[in-house]
């Protein structure tokens, strides 16, 4: 497949781009896009819904052209598997099990989907119709965003968007009653969550499945991304939902009843609120056939345990085999909040304030992040950063705590991006510190950065010669127009048109017009034009940045992006856990375990009610590898009838 091979080397999918980035012979007929219209669209519609086609024989001109339009279609892409580097034996392989997943594909509860669709029109219309009311027709509907806001205004609650974050944080405060209801209407009125209840209503096939939901070599890891459906992406379930362990098979019967009323009834109003407890519960409308049952196994903290691996970071290695082997022992996030701040475990129980505060950094600095990622995560775990700072702050050893300072300082004389009203300075010092505190704790992992993006320079500089990092477990070759990095299972990463350029350490201009008092590494051409402007100031030489090829973001062509060795670290752990998670789906495969879901580090089979356990599918997928000798592997898992978080 052609197609699969372009994905593979992270060039664009359409055919047209692709043939004029390989500057082919044969290029793609653009004229054929009309021409499919022209002859795959109806060309009118009768009163019974029969449509009536465009026929061959009534434009043969017409139809010549299409026929030679498909022609010079296969044309190119023949020379276009001519052109790529192919696919090795093991990734066709992985394409072919890609294929069965594809079109074996997922049960949808399709009563339940259009019960609930249409419980969302009629419970939204209702929601529309209190407006006027509360606003004595100053609003009509909910989604009039200019409308709410100057009546808000002329209630007294100035808001300048109504954005989620937005209306939630108002939300907390004191505001009028009718204020406070008209907000919480557009809140759920504007849940587009819900909208994926369509998505898997058009993408289910008339024997209920959903198919077609996978797309091989989404990114350039190698991991696969959603189609029609994310998947990958649904959300994640409100705390009060999970905390409530509710009958599932009673929920979606009252979801198959299209009683929005009954939820709010039988849940109370904050847990049943409708469009909130059905995006708590979406992916239960994906289910198993009759007289089959799901289970799932995904794989325990497995990014953080690859990078710890990579880094040969010894104590967290040490760490994550004695959980496995004895998960009663203080957790890992508990661990790295320990290593971070000096408090001793015995203190920092799964209760304190400070556990919250490792599993954060975990998540966000392994690859590089600093305030951002932190504060971007905190907010994904509902973690307050202004409540967090002084636990943090008390925990951060003093020197770090001047750092901090000092850093803070700057940023507020930069006037920084991330200086913001949802980012206090107490906040943006809980991430600096917390930052900070990590680095101390991970040193080996600070230190693969580097070893990686040496390894990758170093293959641009000399094309040709193979460049080692990870103790020999990676490596990094540029050749052939694309730098290669070979992972532990052998299989390569392709990093099209990789290229250096000169950077330099220069002290750049702040908002007020003055040149900052640090310095920054950025390209050594900016630089030079500003302090030639009178603008900055260099300091002195850096390492050469790397960028590569990808595809833009409107799919057109190839734009350059930044390689640095956080980002080369993250692509190498999600690299291999796509290895591991293939090697598992192949191993449940053989093992009579059809696989029919599966989300980065998560694979969902379908067997028969009576047949296999999780025990023994966690079992499959976390068996050792030749290649993971020292990567401790370990799953946890669930069964049942719905698929569940």
């Amino acid at each position: 497949c052609s197609l699969a091979t372009d994905a593979a080397l992270g060039l664009p999918l359409a055919l047209g781009n692709l043939s004029e980035i390989l500057k082919l012979d044969v290029q793609k007929d653009k004229a054929g896009a009309d021409l499919i219209k022209f002859f795959s669209i109806p060309s009118s519609i009768d009163a019974n819904g029969i449509p009536s086609f465009r026929e061959p024989q009534d434009h043969p001109e017409k139809f010549e052209q299409f026929c030679a339009y498909c022609r010079r279609d296969v044309e190119t892409e023949m020379a276009v598997s001519k052109k790529l580097v192919p696919l090795s034996n093991s990734e066709v392989n992985v394409w072919r099990l890609d294929q069965t997943i594809n079109r074996r594909g997922i049960c949808v509860d399709v009563e339940a989907v259009n019960a609930t669709m249409t419980m969302v029109v009629e419970y939204k219309e209702a929601l529309n119709k209190r407006i006027p009311i509360l606003t004595h027709e100053a609003v009509n509907t909910g989604s009039q965003i200019s409308g709410i806001l100057s009546w808000c205004e002329a209630r007294g609650v100035s808001l300048d968007e109504l954005s989620k974050d937005t209306v939630a944080k108002i939300l907390k405060t004191e505001i009028p009653t009718d204020v406070r209801e008209v907000l919480q209407i557009r809140q759920e009125i504007g849940k587009s969550s819900t909208a994926k209840l369509a998505a898997f209503n058009r993408r289910t096939s008339a024997d209920g499945r959903m198919r077609g939901s996978y797309t091989f070599y989404g990114t350039i890891p190698g991991r696969w991304a959603s189609r029609g459906v994310n998947i990958a992406n649904l959300p994640r379930p409100r705390m009060i939902y999970n905390e409530a362990n509710l009958d599932i098979d009673e929920l979606f019967e009252i979801f198959k009843r299209g009683d929005a009323s009954a939820l709010t009834a039988k849940y109370g109003d904050e847990l049943g609120s409708p469009m909130n407890i059905i995006s708590d519960s979406l992916r239960g409308f994906l289910t198993a056939r009759e007289g089959h049952r799901l289970i799932a196994v995904d794989y325990s903290s497995i990014q953080g345990r690859i990078a710890a691996w990579l880094a040969d970071e010894t104590w967290k290695i040490q760490a994550v085999k004695e959980l496995d082997a004895d998960p009663s022992l203080p957790d890992l996030y508990r661990r790295a909040a320990s290593a971070m701040s000096g408090v001793p475990l015995d203190i920092l129980t799964k209760k304190h304030p400070l556990r919250q505060c490792g599993k954060v950094s975990e998540l966000a600095f392994s690859f590089g992040g600093s305030v951002v990622a932190f504060a971007n995560m905190a907010k994904a775990y509902n973690t307050n950063l202004d409540e967090m700072f002084p636990v943090i702050w008390l925990a951060t050893k003093w020197s770090n705590c001047e750092i901090a300072m000092k850093h803070l300082t700057s940023a507020l004389k930069a006037k920084d991006k991330r200086m913001s009203d949802t980012l206090s300075r107490n906040s943006w010092l809980a991430c600096e510190s917390a930052k900070l505190g990590w680095r101390d704790a991970n040193p080996k992992i600070v230190q693969v950065w580097k070893d990686i993006e040496d390894a990758a320079r170093n293959s641009i500089k000399h094309p040709g010669k193979v460049f080692a990092c990870c103790s020999g477990r990676v490596s990094y070759l540029s050749k052939a127009g694309f730098m290669w990095c070979q992972l532990p299972s052998s299989r390569v990463i392709a990093y099209p048109i990789p290229k250096l350029h000169a950077q330099v350490w220069a002290r750049l201009p702040q908002e007020d017009g003055t040149i900052s008092e640090t310095s920054e590494v950025v390209s050594q051409d900016q630089a030079e034009r500003l302090e030639l402007a009178g603008k900055a100031k260099i300091e002195g030489t850096a390492a050469q940045g790397i960028t590569c090829a990808r595809v833009a973001e409107n799919f057109s062509g190839m734009a350059r992006y930044s390689l640095y060795g956080g980002l080369l670290l993250e692509n190498l752990c999600m690299g291999i856990e796509r290895d591991l998670l293939v090697a598992g789906m192949r191993a449940c495969e053989a093992a009579n375990y059809p696989v029919v879901l599966h989300n980065y580090d998560e694979s969902v089979c379908e067997v028969p009610v009576g047949f296999g356990s999780v025990e023994e599918m966690t079992a499959l997928m976390c068996k050792d590898l030749p290649w993971s000798s020292g990567l401790s592997i370990a799953g946890e898992g669930w069964e049942g009838k719905r698929y569940r978080k």
